[in-house]
Order: structure tokens, then C-alpha cells, then sequence
């Protein structure tokens, strides 16, 4: 955790105006994407022993933009129930960094939040433990440079378990508000990342 959090702090709050200066969008556009790292970045998580692998996104709102959700969601009857999340975290500026870090979405997840000069982190850890015995699994990681709107979810990751001899046959994060296409795999256990951004505060969506 320790490695974790030194890593992103540096990444994400040395080089925290990224973002939205390498893309050209017409005005207006609120978007997430991809970080890009730079030499100089992974330069700096390889001196700290990080696995840069971990997904890092930048993203870019407006200045009405007020808070942020992550949430992590198992698929149950063809809908997302929710695992971890609910809440949210203030933001203070328009843009910013997210990074994840998870090895089984269901056992639990870390992520880290810059935006402006502020920096937080949060994890989750789940006491039960998804028996994987003579599975396998496969994930999916938002790729592509996706524009947003306020309250409504995207997904950032989906993650598939199934018997390791009849293998996974991936669909991507494209499909997180069609859960039913998941569904339709047949798959033993589906798993989720979402996030959504809003005009209200936390307090506004937690009420």
C-alpha cells in the first residue's frame, strides 16, 4: 500500500496539468482516457519499485464538476449489485488523475484521486474471499479516449471468471450499461469498476 500510494502521489501531483493539455477537443468536451505516462514519470515509479501496468487515467470536466464516484459491482440476474462504493470524494479542480490498483476486483480494490493540488486514496478489502479453484479469468481496461456525462457511469474495468477449461471470450468496458450482453456469457462470476462524476457534492449524493 505504502508503494502504491508514493508512487501515484508522485506521478499524479508532479505532473498533475497533463491531462488536459495534450488533447485537442472542442470546447465543451468532458472526456476520460488513459494516462500517457511520460520517461520522466516512469522513470520516477521504476526509482519507487512500482508496477506501472496499473490502470491511470487522466480526466478533464468543467468548473462545475463537484465529486466523484468509484464503485465496484458483481453481476447478479443480468444487474450490477453493488459491492463497494456508494459514496464519493470532493473535487476541487476540473482536472486530474485516477489510478486503480487490484489483482481480483472481488477481493478488493485501491485507488488514488488527484485533482488540483489535492491527493487522496482509499481501499476496500473484502473478508470473503471468491473461491477461484480451476478458474480463470481474464480483464478488460477502458482504452480509449471516452467522453462523459454528469451522473451517469462508465465503466473503467470488467472482469470475468469461468471454468478454465471452457475459457473467457472477453467484451470490453464498452458494455457496463448493458449488462445483460455480460449475462448473456453465461459466465460463474462477473465483476465491475465504474466511475461517474457529478455536479453534486457528496453529501448531495450520499443523501
Amino acid at each position: 500500500m505504502k508503494h502504491f500510494l508514493a508512487v501515484i502521489s508522485a506521478i499524479v501531483i508532479i505532473f498533475c496539468l497533463a491531462a488536459c493539455q495534450e488533447v485537442h477537443t472542442s470546447p465543451g468536451t468532458l472526456y476520460i482516457k488513459p494516462a500517457e505516462l511520460t520517461d520522466q514519470e516512469k522513470k520516477i515509479a521504476q526509482l519507487l519499485g512500482a508496477d506501472t501496468s496499473s490502470p491511470i487515467f487522466d480526466f478533464c470536466l468543467d468548473a462545475s464538476v463537484k465529486s466523484v464516484q468509484i464503485n465496484t459491482y458483481e453481476l447478479v440476474d443480468g444487474k450490477w449489485k453493488l459491492i463497494s462504493g456508494g459514496g464519493g470524494c470532493q473535487l476541487s479542480k476540473a482536472m486530474g488523475r485516477i489510478a486503480l490498483e487490484f489483482e481480483k476486483i472481488p477481493e478488493g480494490l485501491r485507488t488514488a484521486i488527484q485533482c488540483g493540488n489535492d491527493f487522496s486514496a482509499s481501499s476496500y478489502k473484502s473478508d470473503n474471499k471468491l473461491d477461484t479453484t480451476g478458474m480463470g479469468y481474464g480483464t478488460s481496461i477502458l482504452s480509449n479516449f471516452t467522453e462523459l456525462e454528469y451522473d451517469k457511469e462508465i465503466g473503467l474495468a470488467v472482469q470475468m471468471f469461468n471454468d478454465a477449461q471452457q475459457g473467457i471470450r472477453m467484451y470490453g468496458t464498452e458494455y457496463f450499461n448493458s449488462p445483460e450482453e455480460y449475462e448473456k456469457l453465461g459466465y460463474d462470476h462477473i465483476y465491475a469498476i465504474s466511475i461517474m462524476f457529478s455536479q453534486k457534492s457528496v453529501g448531495e449524493l450520499t443523501s
